[in-house]
């Protein structure tokens, strides 16, 4: 599992509401500390799984939608520990207008 993380090194989100900012935040943190998982953005939708950590984890048994389905697909993968996983560091700029997101690696 390798995870885009906005958390990794502090915190690289731009264009986003504080309000907005501090929720995903403390939310990633939280979420961290009930389910044990050291991943930093548990909440990240820039995540590439292989193909047999999909395979092991049963797509047919992923029950949560939205932000619970990446939390739960995280918490899977690591619970089946089938390999390591990997945060690469990139700065979020929110859609500004209709243009395409864009993200920068800074691994």
């Amino acid at each position: 599992m390798a995870i885009g993380s906005r958390y990794s090194k502090g915190v690289n989100v731009v264009n986003w509401p504080m309000g907005r900012v501090l929720l995903s935040y403390f939310a990633s943190k939280y979420v961290r500390f009930v389910l044990g998982l050291p991943i930093h953005d548990t909440t990240a939708g820039f995540v590439c799984f292989s193909r047999k950590v999909l395979e092991e984890i049963g797509l047919d048994n992923v029950k949560l939608k939205g932000y619970g389905f990446q939390i739960e697909m995280k918490f899977r993968a690591y619970k089946k520990a089938s390999e390591s996983g990997r945060s690469t560091y990139y700065i979020y700029q929110q859609n500004i207008r209709g243009k395409q997101n864009e993200w920068r690696d800074y691994s």
